[in-house]
């Protein structure tokens, strides 16, 4: 502000074009409080005039520094599409030099298969709609990754000028996101595919998955166990234990233990049980348990201990049997030992005389204690007289109402179920051996049909040793009677002394009741 008293108005121009505000004549000094009052005013207004200049000049370095470094990439795109800015992160993401795409078309940026999807964006970005999407992205060498793309319309004055969107490459996460699907339809292949049956019980006991395998298992279709509590699918007897297993369970516990389990159609399984406990934040949800059915595997172990006990005891009958014996006490051995080794009641053996085709019953043991013996039975008659005949075993399930039966049996009904064997020695049926049992609720089975077979045949050899043990007897009781015969004659004279000795030799070998000698006079 100038005052003068002597200042004319050529000066007062330039001093006002150098920088003056005002100029006051010193003889009118009126304007001169409200001139400083207002020159202070404008000066506070350029003040702050000046700091908002350097806050917006430092509010645009700051975010030019941002859109320059963030992550994401950016780019601005005029009311036509063309692209007039792109951030350097968008610039790598899609592998362009910032000054290659600037002026081009957002669609360089977009395969064709997803430029609709950009146009219906940037349509809404015209309807001044903000809002993100998923949409594949082309780079310059042709390759695609996945983008997030963050869209804001531009308007200047009210007047569409563009848009700015903001793109997030999610090409490994959703790399990640697919394999993580695809290992869960490839575990949930595995588990409804598995063997084995595999469910999930809650936390208070009731099934909530279950696989095709366990319901096949158990004979329940899906929707019958789902909701279900386990206790509809294990006996009452092995409560206790699942129960002390859940427990384990919520305790943190896996392991592993055997288990019986009821089908829908009552039948049993024995089943290996694999549980594992479920945690969320620290609370326990459940278990997750897999069931192999061992069943199979158990009855093949029953019968592998059943076989190795028939055949220790096989065995030892074989032994007892074949340890030198009369042909009684022979007969009376393996009747017991067959009776004993099928765990049956009775038993008889029979031999048989081809010649006449006919089977002689030795011995017959009953479970009543009576013994039967001596009857002679003609081939194809009864169990004994079919089984020498074919050569075949016969197994009867209840003989008082068999075709085939001997009246013989009919007053004493010694026994229900029988199971005949031939007897075979150098392809030739020499008897047949029989076990028989009165108990109503025995059957005898193909497995005991093979156990008494392979008996039958240490019993063929021990009945032919047997034989040759008496006939060896016979022939050395024949030769001792001959020398003694002989030494006796020789030393006397006497013919009734010769007579009488005679007799008495025959006796030792043929072993009549009665003799007697007839001397022939004459030539």
């Amino acid at each position: 502000i100038l005052v003068s008293g002597t200042i004319g108005e050529e000066v007062a121009v330039t001093a006002m074009k150098a920088g003056a505000h005002d100029y006051l004549m010193k003889d009118d000094l009126v304007r001169l409080a409200p001139a400083v009052e207002r020159e202070l005013q404008e000066a506070r207004v350029r003040t702050a005039r000046k700091q908002a200049e350097e806050e917006l000049r430092r509010l645009k370095s700051f975010n030019e520094d941002i859109v320059q470094n963030i992550f994401d990439g950016i780019t601005v795109t005029d009311e036509n599409g063309i692209i007039n800015f792109i951030n350097p992160t968008a610039s790598q993401m899609f592998g362009y030099p910032p000054e290659e795409l600037m002026g081009k078309h957002w669609s360089v940026l977009v395969p064709p298969d997803h430029q609709p999807m950009m146009q219906a964006a940037y349509d809404r970005r015209k309807q001044g709609i903000s809002d993100r999407y998923e949409i594949s992205m082309q780079r310059k060498d042709g390759s695609l990754i996945s983008a997030l793309a963050s869209g804001a319309p531009r308007f200047i004055e009210g007047k569409f000028a563009g848009a700015l969107e903001v793109f997030a490459d999610i090409t490994e996460r959703k790399r990640m996101q697919d394999e993580l699907v695809r290992l869960k339809e490839f575990n949930e292949g595995i588990i409804q595919n598995m063997y084995e049956g595999v469910g999930v019980v809650n936390d208070t006991g009731y099934w909530a998955f279950v696989n095709p395998a366990l319901t096949q298992m158990l004979g329940y279709s899906p929707q019958e166990m789902i909701g279900t509590h386990w206790m509809e699918s294990v006996p009452p007897e092995q409560h206790t234990r699942v129960e002390n297993a859940y427990q384990r369970r919520r305790e943190g516990k896996a392991d592993r233990y055997e288990l019986e389990m009821v089908r829908k159609d009552g039948q049993r399984i024995t089943v290996e049980v694999s549980g594992s406990p479920q945690f969320e934040n620290g609370q326990f949800t459940g278990t997750l348990v897999v069931f192999t059915d061992i069943s199979t595997r158990k009855q093949a172990e029953q019968a592998l201990r059943r076989h190795a006990t028939e055949l220790a005891a096989l065995h030892s009958a074989s032994l007892t049997i074949t340890a030198p014996h009369d042909m009684d006490s022979l007969v009376h051995a393996i009747i017991e030992q067959a009776i004993q080794l099928l765990g049956a009641s009775g038993g008889s053996l029979s031999l048989c005389d081809p010649l006449r085709r006919e089977v002689h019953v030795y011995e017959e043991m009953t479970g009543t204690g009576k013994r039967y013996g001596g009857i002679v039975i003609p081939y194809g008659e009864g169990a004994a007289g079919w089984v020498a005949e074919q050569g075949k075993p016969l197994i009867i399930d209840d003989y008082s109402t068999w075709p085939g039966r001997l009246a013989y049996y009919e007053p004493d009904k010694p026994f229900t179920a029988a199971l005949s064997v031939p007897i075979i020695w150098r392809d030739q049926v020499t008897g047949v051996l029989q076990v028989t049992d009165s108990d109503k609720a025995r059957r005898f089975n193909d497995d005991d049909t093979d156990l008494l077979r392979l008996f039958a045949d240490q019993a063929a050899i021990a009945i032919d040793n047997a034989r040759l043990l008496e006939a060896e007897r016979a022939n050395r009781a024949r030769a001792d009677a001959l020398r003694e015969a002989t030494r006796m004659i020789g030393a006397t004279l006497s013919l009734n002394d010769v007579l009488n000795v005679t007799l008495g030799q025959l006796q030792r070998i043929l072993r009549y009741a009665s003799g007697s000698t007839e001397p022939v006079e004459g030539e």
